[in-house]
């Protein structure tokens, strides 16, 4: 379309839309945000709407009103959407009214309540390489944050699907972007954006650094300058994106520095600690231990989870809170009772900071602190919870304030008058006396006016074009006073203005404007007075997410009794009758399902660190390998455990190496996968890590794989020293606890009566003979015959000596086999043929 045709305000629009390129532009036009062109199609088909067309070209509105509703949707299809509002009032306008793009939105940038997930965190991650990798991971809506350094960009990427980000920053030509692409296919929902070079000026972002946090000096966050290079970035991008609102911006947390255990995404994966964004079909150890009762605990809880602990005396302290609420029940009971009412203030916090809190979180966050003295009197009698004490703050001038600025049960449209409490504004009173009582004022003024004039059928209307009138049918016109004024001549009537409606009609007039322009400029006021409670707010959204995180981890422990572990510092790993958490609660939560889970013990000290683990499939090796894994950590985010007792040592790391799968869309096939964890497990484990192996080396060849099983043992024992313990079906493999003192063989029990195999799901010590492959393909459902010629050949591979010998004898049977048979058909054939002749 040619800039000559184009109108004023198309001329407003394509000029704003240059500048947003890479984004929806959504045009307010009245009540309605358009889109125009190729936003239009985009949009149209995204929302399922009707395009239509304006001067020839394409257009799709939305109701302004229900904005929120359609964002969900255009971010959800990964859109980029820039907002349009009038930024003038149209009626003092001269000309066209003045736009201005007020806010840029991203899966990244929401803070909308309707639009996020209540218990997961909403993180953009920003990521830069130098000399090394760094990353940070940021959630405006808690205004929680986090920086990660290094040394590849595989790491890199394993914290941006072990968190499970929803946008990624990356400057402008940087070498991984084929990865970035990769990673982006695979992640459901993850929008990417490369940004220019002069986003990671560091003198521009220190600057940043010292706006945001309101200092003059940026060395208390301890980051190097790359990092804050980084950092000064991703703030740089949302201050670009019209989020520039950061006073409920945490202090970064820089996590290479932390006491906190590194868990990469393999393990979160293979120990099914979380479901990822989305998923509805899997349960995982979340779920089993989310029973909180609030949206702040739940997130909270996770991200303990996901980052337990390496501090003894922190983990302890933890542990002491959940004790208290396992020992008194009726304290446990009350708690909860207060936490069913406290709201999501973590967010609201957010809201509040780029103000866009609305009277429902208002009320919200009313109600919260309402229930904070009753949880403070009720905790005040347990030492153990003076910390959680100390942060609680009622904010009783706050809470005063709410109560006396809103309706108990305000309207969330501001500016019909339902918002604002009577008594809190004199003037805004007065005129909502006017704007709802008017009904009253003219009946009132209707009964007079008939009284004095003598006309019974006088009566006041309303409409559009003369506003308020006196109406008087053509019959009584003779009894008209001398100050009434003909405002329309009907057929049957006429209508009047008197100077007892003038006064009233002007006051109505203005009456609605004035409400709705008093009560926005009232909640605006509300706001910036509230703003200033932002740090103690916060304060009591973390004392209030961690209480709660405590007590859900109490009703966790009594309803499923599970053990307070103890630690030590002389290495020993000690579990009495160990359970998997998430398995025993499948058996619970799916009531047809038979039987119980059977509890198994496991001893390692320095001495005796690497267990070899033998069986058949279904017998439970991996359930076995994966409850110890989750029984340590369970223990380090300072939980009570599935256990009868435990006596642990603080691990530094868990690593796991389970399952086979490929990654084919990078080019992986399942052996490299494996070889790839594995390395990651032999370059980053020490003697303070767990590592748990499920079948390392069955990807290929049988002596290919036992030798590199063999040697992979070799390096956890001699060279990492660390807790190993290695399920294998390379009963080859046990040998080694001949030639080192240090491993051990254990195995799962199984039965065998009347020729079926029962799997008893005890470990003790000792090899398993065989691997009852054959008769767990039995159980699968593998045809008779197929079942039958398995045993066949597993007998004939087991009594010959050599394995070369076997496969030759083999394919011999197998030929002789084949020839009997077409001997069979041909003499079948033969009597057929002599049959159809006779």
């Amino acid at each position: 379309m040619s800039e000559k045709k184009l109108t004023p305000m198309m001329k407003q629009y394509m000029s704003i839309k240059s500048k947003y390129e890479d984004a929806i532009l959504l045009f307010r036009l009245g009540d309605f945000y358009e889109a125009f062109f190729e936003d239009a199609k985009k949009i149209s088909k995204v929302l399922q709407l009707v395009l239509t067309h304006r001067n020839g070209n394409d257009m799709a509105g939305i109701p302004h009103h229900a904005l929120d509703n359609y964002l969900k949707k255009l971010v959800e299809a990964g859109l980029k959407i820039a907002i349009c509002d009038q930024v003038e009032d149209p009626k003092e306008a001269k000309g066209i009214v003045r736009r201005e793009v007020t806010r840029v939105i991203t899966p990244g940038t929401v803070v909308e309540e309707s639009m996020l997930v209540e218990n997961q965190n909403s993180y953009l991650a920003s990521v830069m390489e130098k000399d090394i990798f760094y990353c940070v991971l940021l959630d405006i809506t808690t205004g929680y944050s986090m920086i990660f350094k290094r040394e590849s960009w595989r790491e890199l990427e394993d914290i941006i699907r072990k968190f499970d980000t929803v946008q990624l920053l990356y400057p402008e030509g940087i070498r991984h972007e084929k990865d970035i692409q990769l990673v982006k296919n695979q992640m459901k929902g993850l929008y990417t954006e490369a940004l220019p070079g002069w986003y990671y000026n560091n003198d521009e972002s220190v600057s940043q650094m010292k706006r945001v946090f309101k200092v003059k000096d940026i060395s208390f966050l301890e980051l190097s300058e790359d990092a804050c290079s980084l950092f000064g970035a991703t703030l740089k991008y949302l201050d670009l994106q019209h989020m520039n609102a950061f006073d409920h911006l945490s202090r970064p947390i820089f996590m290479d520095n932390s006491d906190k255990m590194i868990l990469d995404n393999i393990t979160v994966e293979n120990l099914e600690l979380i479901s990822k964004r989305g998923d509805k079909t899997s349960y995982a150890l979340f779920d089993v231990i989310n029973q909180t009762s609030t949206s702040l605990g739940s997130r909270r809880l996770k991200d303990w989870l996901l980052s337990p602990l390496k501090d003894e005396k922190m983990i302890r302290n933890r542990l002491d809170h959940v004790r208290v609420f396992v020992d008194h029940q009726f304290l446990l009971e009350e708690i909860n009772e207060y936490l069913d009412e406290v709201y999501d203030i973590e967010r609201i916090i957010s809201r509040l900071s780029y103000k866009k809190i609305t009277p429902a979180d208002f009320v919200s966050l009313r109600s919260t602190l309402r229930k904070i003295p009753q949880i403070i009197s009720t905790l005040s009698e347990e030492e153990t919870f003076s910390d959680i004490i100390n942060k609680l703050d009622p904010l009783d001038a706050l809470s005063l304030l709410l109560n006396n600025a809103l309706k108990d049960e305000p309207d969330n449209q501001i500016g019909l008058g339902k918002t604002i409490k009577e008594g809190y504004s004199e003037i805004l009173d007065d005129y909502r006396e006017l704007l709802h009582g008017s009904g009253k004022k003219l009946k009132e003024l209707e009964a007079y006016e008939r009284e004095r004039t003598g006309i019974s059928g006088l009566k006041i209307k309303k409409n559009k074009i003369f506003g308020y009138y006196i109406e008087v049918s053509k019959s009584q016109t003779s009894k008209i006073p001398e100050d009434y004024v003909r405002k329309q001549t009907l057929v049957s009537s006429e209508r009047y203005i008197s100077d007892a409606l003038k006064p009233i009609e002007e006051k109505l007039n203005s009456a609605f404007e004035m409400v709705e322009e008093i009560e926005r400029q009232l909640f605006r006021e509300l706001i910036d007075k509230t703003m200033g409670y932002i740090p103690l707010l916060k304060q009591n959204a973390f004392a209030l997410a961690c209480l709660d995180v405590y007590s859900a981890l109490a009703k966790v422990a009594k309803d499923n009794n599970y053990a307070e572990p103890d630690f030590n510092t002389e290495g020993i790993m000690k579990i009495e009758e160990g359970r998997h958490p998430l398995v025993e609660w499948s058996f619970h939560k799916n009531k047809a399902s038979s039987g119980q889970f059977i509890p198994n013990d496991i001893m390692m000290d320095k001495k005796k660190n690497f267990i070899i683990l033998t069986g058949p499939n279904m017998s439970g090796k991996s359930t076995y390998l994966r409850q110890i894994a989750l029984i340590s950590l369970l223990a380090q985010i300072g939980s009570f455990i599935p256990a009868k007792a435990a006596n642990l040592p603080i691990l530094d790391r868990i690593f796991t190496r389970i399952g086979a799968r490929d990654d084919l869309s990078s080019g992986k096939s399942t052996f490299l996968v494996e070889m790839s964890e594995t390395a990651t497990i032999l370059n980053n484990a020490t003697d303070e890590s767990l590592v748990i192996l499920d079948e390392v080396g069955r990807g290929t060849s049988t002596y290919d794989g036992i030798s590199i099983a063999w040697v992979v043992s070799e390096y956890l024992y001699n060279t990492i020293q660390s807790y190993s313990v290695f399920a294998t079906h390379y009963n080859e493999l046990t040998e080694l606890a001949n030639i080192y003192n240090g491993m051990s063989n254990m195995c799962v029990k199984v039965l065998e009566e009347n020729n079926e195999v029962v799997f008893l799901h005890k470990v003790t010590e000792g090899i398993s003979s065989r691997s009852y492959g054959i008769e767990v393909a039995k159980i699968a459902g593998l045809p008779e015959s197929v079942v039958k010629r398995a045993h066949d050949v597993l007998e004939t591979i087991t009594t010959e000596k050599n394995l070369d010998e076997k496969i030759r004898v083999l394919g011999l049977q197998q030929m002789e086999n084949i020839k009997k048979k077409m001997q069979k058909n041909k003499v079948k054939k033969e009597k057929s043929r002599q049959i159809r002749m006779f």
